[in-house]
């Protein structure tokens, strides 16, 4: 019997075939400028990140920037996409300069769940989240723990706010555009109108194509996504949305001003 790490091996070998052939299916179009998608982690970076490629294509699209911009290439003028977590911190922002700079913003509360929800992933080999697991938590016992921060198997988590900060509000100055995942959402539902999709492929720095929605469509293929989603019913969702509101709220009590006032404000939409 294949081991749980080979069979998320296949797994992952089979989604990237996948992602391939999808994308080989429509001609790259040239952005009008480099572009850099910044987000904070599960905020909607890898669903964002397939629908760009259904535009620009591979070959012109690096490698993700994880929390390092050591990564970055030497020769950065040959690619046309670019995307990560990076913390916004002082002279980062001028290696961006001449890129397009597209910033992600999910409301708090469904990006802590969104981060609780990843603990409980099958294929996991992050020792925190296995221990999780083997100690029979449930999704509502992890927003706890992601808003306030934890160490677990000598993995230390930060506050959830400390995340929106580095990887949101010290972006939001700088960013060309900012795009809302419900927007990103609705359009792959199919929910904008001809206007709103040039609104939103400008905001994204992408040119406007008649095949906009294939590509939109094609990107957003639940085969060809790598994340994790737990069943939640109704119930179960407005639990986990009460609880995420409460302990992020109470986590803003250590926050710095700036990032309190900024959170609280969605808090109490």
């Amino acid at each position: 019997m294949p081991s749980r790490q080979n069979a998320q091996v296949v797994t992952e070998i089979e989604r990237e075939a996948a992602l391939h052939a999808s994308i080989e299916a429509f001609e790259p179009v040239v952005p009008y400028k480099p572009i850099y998608l910044q987000s904070c982690p599960k905020s909607g970076t890898m669903l964002t990140r397939n629908i760009y490629l259904h535009f620009v294509g591979l070959e012109r699209a690096h490698l993700p920037l994880l929390f390092e911009l050591h990564e970055m290439p030497a020769e950065p003028n040959r690619w046309h996409f670019f995307y990560g977590h990076l913390p916004g911190v002082p002279g980062i922002f001028n290696r961006f300069a001449r890129y397009h700079r597209v910033l992600i913003w999910r409301h708090p509360i469904d990006n802590v769940i969104a981060l609780a929800k990843a603990c409980f992933d099958p294929r996991t080999d992050r020792e925190d989240y296995m221990e999780m697991q083997s100690k029979g938590m449930r999704v509502i016992d992890a927003i706890p723990l992601i808003a306030h921060g934890y160490a677990i198997a000598n993995r230390r988590m930060e506050p959830f706010y400390k995340a929106y900060e580095e990887f949101y509000l010290d972006w939001v100055e700088s960013a060309s555009s900012i795009i809302e995942f419900n927007q990103m959402m609705d359009a792959t539902r199919g929910g904008l109108s001809p206007g709103k999709a040039v609104q939103m492929l400008a905001a994204m720095g992408l040119p406007y194509t008649r095949a906009w929605s294939d590509r939109v469509r094609a990107g957003s293929s639940a085969e060809l996504s790598s994340t994790f989603v737990a069943n939640t019913s109704a119930d179960q969702r407005q639990e986990q949305r009460a609880v995420a509101r409460q302990e992020l709220l109470k986590s803003l009590q250590s926050a710095p001003l700036h990032v309190a006032e900024e959170m609280a404000r969605h808090l109490h939409d």
